[in-house]
């Protein structure tokens, strides 16, 4: 029996186009710098610009007199304006990070219902494992 040779994709047998001088072709570069693991806009901050930052969201979320009443404490019975304040921000912080999740997996229903589905029991804290 008499086979035919396999027939060759033009453009694997063909030389290559000419370079266009007006195309800047870069070099082959493999980055190994490790991106950050999530989306925070204050990862790039410092703890003392973070903590300023949390007092005066905290400060602006209430009126003077809420304000003048919070400052003070008795360290005793409850924590000073700042742990408070930094609590509060994480908590908006979580709060918005909740938020652009759902928008997502909402996004994600239109096209796939049953994957939005599966996102959203992944997110049901209820569901989370237990530490031990």
């Amino acid at each position: 029996m008499w086979h035919q040779p396999p027939r060759r994709h033009p453009a694997l047998t063909s030389p290559p186009p000419p370079l266009d001088p007006d195309v800047l072709t870069l070099p082959k570069m493999i980055i190994q710098e490790k991106r950050l693991p999530h989306n925070d806009p204050d990862a790039w901050l410092g703890e003392r610009v973070v903590q300023q930052k949390a007092m005066a969201a905290y400060k602006g979320s209430m009126t003077d007199l809420e304000w003048a009443l919070n400052f003070w404490f008795i360290p005793l019975f409850s924590a000073p304006p700042s742990v408070r304040a930094r609590a509060a921000y994480e908590s908006s912080k979580a709060a918005a990070e909740i938020g652009r999740l759902n928008n997502i997996i909402n996004a994600i229903g239109l096209t796939d219902p049953k994957e939005a589905v599966k996102l959203r029991e992944a997110m049901d804290p209820t569901k989370l494992p237990k530490d031990n």
